[in-house]
């Protein structure tokens, strides 16, 4: 869609019909269309774990090109994000918004179309670039859209919609990758993108209000590039390093990491004190327990990526079981982790700060139920006997 049919579809007049009482069909599907984007990018989170087996044999791809296949897409998305609702701000939010559906839709073609795993990559780092310009306008679309009791209902669809796409996405993907739609295998859980994004590009100037763009500041690209920089400094020898025997060349560039994540925080330190809006905002680190928040959060999310990634391969190239059963591995997993977002507020309402110490126990727990898997090797679908646990 060309920049000038994005202009219109910003000044079209919408009508604020989200703060009514009682939801019309209008306001549901506007709500529909907005969560179908978030639901896009959380998915395809998810959705590639168990077609990992399936682009490693296709595509002849290196371990290490498997984990840039998932990391690249992660890195993109986190690393973008801020610019994304800075540009929302600037340039409106829906305009961006329906050019996030776009660009999402032919980055997931380019995925589904790729011929090399190299191709693939630099298709998933675009695909996270996408969805980083896409996912903060929806936040924004929705507090602006709604007020009162309907803004609770739609951040609680809003949740939801995470939670259904976290579960889904690994079934979904098994699914697709056995029905084997027109031979396209794996293939189809990129493609699966493009009709939804489309039916959502062509609904959304028609149910979605145009929100007037605000002056803002301007995207901190420099810190945007620096992170970047940083992040790829040392995923890539991480990555790369040990399969290729640890040249020179990888050695030097994780050396660089800390002096680039360095320069970053020093640009933004500098931007800050310049009365600039920083990619990070020093003054965070001055409240009480943010870092070490930070820290756990990182540390739990890096481990939890990883075990996705692997237990991916090992229940599918290690056990022989099939994409669907893989998938439907890790959606008790996702229930899981439903079940308890839902609950969290709750306890941690009845048991305060004490609660966060639940996380660690049922980790262990869960660790524990892993290693009792091992008497049942010979056993195909032992992963799957989690409840004698």
């Amino acid at each position: 869609m060309p920049s000038s049919s994005l202009d219109r579809a910003e000044s079209a007049p919408v009508p604020h019909h989200a703060a009514a009482s009682s939801p019309s069909s209008m306001d549901r599907l506007a709500l529909l269309v907005m969560l179908s984007g978030t639901f896009m990018v959380v998915m395809d989170f998810f959705i590639v774990n168990v077609a990992l087996p399936a682009i490693q044999r296709e595509l002849h791809a290196s371990a290490g090109a498997l984990q840039c296949v998932v990391a690249g897409y992660g890195l993109a998305n986190a690393a973008g994000l801020i610019t994304g609702g800075r540009l929302g701000d600037m340039l409106g939010r829906r305009r961006m918004f329906m050019l996030g559906l776009m660009l999402f839709a032919l980055t997931s073609a380019a995925c589904g179309l790729a011929p090399s795993a190299p191709v693939l990559v630099a298709a998933r780092v675009a695909q996270g670039l996408a969805g980083a310009l896409l996912q903060p306008q929806v936040l924004a679309m929705l507090s602006l859209s709604y007020t009162g009791l309907a803004r609770e209902r739609a951040f609680a669809a809003y949740g939801l919609a995470l939670g259904l796409a976290a579960l889904l996405g690994q079934l979904v993907g098994g699914a697709l990758i056995r029905a084997d739609l027109g031979g396209l295998g794996w293939r189809a859980c990129f493609l699966i993108n493009v009709p939804v994004a489309l039916i959502a590009l062509l609904l959304a100037p028609r149910v979605l209000r145009a929100a007037p763009a605000t002056s803002g500041s301007k995207p901190d690209v420099p810190g945007m590039a620096l992170l970047a920089a940083a992040l790829s400094a040392l995923v890539w020898p991480l990555v790369e390093g040990r399969q290729q025997g640890w040249p020179p060349a990888t050695l030097l560039t994780l050396a660089m990491a800390p002096v680039l994540l360095a320069m970053f925080a020093w640009h933004q330190r500098r931007l800050h004190a310049r009365g600039g809006e920083p990619l990070v905002s020093p003054a965070l680190f001055a409240t009480p327990g943010f870092a070490r928040g930070l820290g756990v959060t990182v540390a739990f999310y890096a481990g939890n990526a990883s075990f996705y990634f692997v237990l991916a391969l090992y229940l599918q190239d290690g056990l022989g079981l099939s994409p669907l059963q893989g998938g439907g591995a890790f959606t008790m997993l996702a229930l899981g982790f439903f079940a308890t977002s839902l609950a969290a507020p709750r306890i941690a309402a009845r048991l305060g700060r004490s609660s966060i110490a639940y996380g660690p126990y049922c980790s262990r727990r869960a660790t524990g139920c892993s290693w009792r898997t091992r008497c049942c090797r010979g056993r195909r679908k032992a992963p799957l006997r989690w409840p004698c646990c």
